[in-house]
């Protein structure tokens, strides 16, 4: 996928604190293995999503869910 500067996004993944976690769906029909999943992961400052280490552009998903963490919700 996408390369990143782990020096561009050290803001995004503090040592304390809380990282900005949605719930996104993939868009990527160049690569099938990624596209339509839904995934939690971490959306950046500059607007792209990276989950373990893979990152993907602002235009490769849609947020489906602000708050994934809201135990609540049914």
């Amino acid at each position: 996928m996408n390369k990143y500067n782990k020096k561009k996004y050290k803001k995004d993944f503090p040592d304390e604190g809380a990282f900005n976690w949605k719930k996104v769906k993939l868009i990527t029909p160049e690569n099938i293995y990624y596209n339509n999943h839904e995934l939690i992961g971490v959306v950046l400052h500059d607007g792209n999503f990276m989950i373990n280490g893979v990152l993907f552009l602002s235009n490769q998903f849609k947020i489906i869910d602000e708050n994934p963490s809201n135990l609540s919700k049914k």
